[in-house]
């Protein structure tokens, strides 16, 4: 059950994260266009995503130099793309070997799973009944995951959900992210297999059942929230993007 539920939000995750940062694009597309108004629209986007993008560029940055890869510039401010999109940051990273350059491709991920776990294992669980909230997601109960949300609102539960915002919508990683993945995960079947073959799985996997499943549950618990919220600010965006091109 829960694999299917880490998967189910996982999938929407995803798609409305890629509405979102659309229909931010396309706000920002009429904004660059007055350049009088681009100046409010690059404040209002680096205050609102700075800590997503920090922690996914970061990542990038400690990863590679960690596995030995050169660095360059960094940035966190948002610039326009000659496509039209809006590039948020970047980090200059080295070329390497697949496996080096996936782990550096992957390590937003791993560090964006890390903070969301934090975030919905002791931030939100001292302000909300998690047991609860997860509970009625689990049972597909809106209103009665509805109630235990809004239960307990206050301004440093706010807080903790926008950062949980910020940082689930930057940690997949991007298509220039990914480009080493296939031969990197060739690679760890070869090795996974290997260890199936000589019977080593159950003695890795075995004692890290019990943590991996508490993981797990609250990665997507903290997805959902994520979801949630994306859900919420898209109709929005999609307003606003309306009115714009009016």
């Amino acid at each position: 059950m829960i694999v299917f539920w880490l998967a189910l939000f996982l999938i929407a995750l995803l798609y409305l994260e890629r509405r979102v940062h659309v229909s931010i694009e396309r706000i920002g597309q009429y904004f660059f266009a007055w350049p009088e108004k681009a100046l409010i629209f690059h404040a209002a986007i680096s205050a609102l995503a700075v800590p997503g993008v920090a922690l996914h560029e970061l990542a990038h940055w400690i990863t590679a130099l960690l596995v030995g890869i050169p660095t360059g510039r960094f940035s966190l401010t948002p610039e326009r793309q000659p496509g039209g999109s809006l590039r948020l940051g970047y980090v200059e990273v080295g070329r390497a070997d697949p496996l080096r350059e996936s782990l550096v491709g992957i390590a937003p991920l791993l560090f964006g799973a890390a903070a969301v776990i934090v975030i919905g294992g002791f931030a939100l669980r001292a302000e909300f009944n998690v047991g609860e909230l997860a509970a009625a997601l689990a049972a597909l109960d809106a209103g009665a995951a509805w109630r235990a949300a809004t239960a307990s609102l206050s301004l440093s539960s706010i807080l903790w959900l926008y950062l949980l915002f910020a940082i689930a919508n930057s940690m997949m990683p991007s298509p220039s992210d990914r480009r080493a993945w296939l031969p990197a995960a060739f690679i760890l079947i070869v090795v996974a297999a290997g260890m199936y073959a000589l019977g080593a799985g159950a003695a890795v996997l075995g004692p890290t059942a019990g943590p991996l499943l508490a993981g797990m549950t609250a990665l997507a618990t903290t997805w959902t929230a994520a979801a949630t919220l994306n859900a919420m600010l898209w109709p929005l965006l999609a307003l606003a993007e309306r009115q714009a091109e009016v």
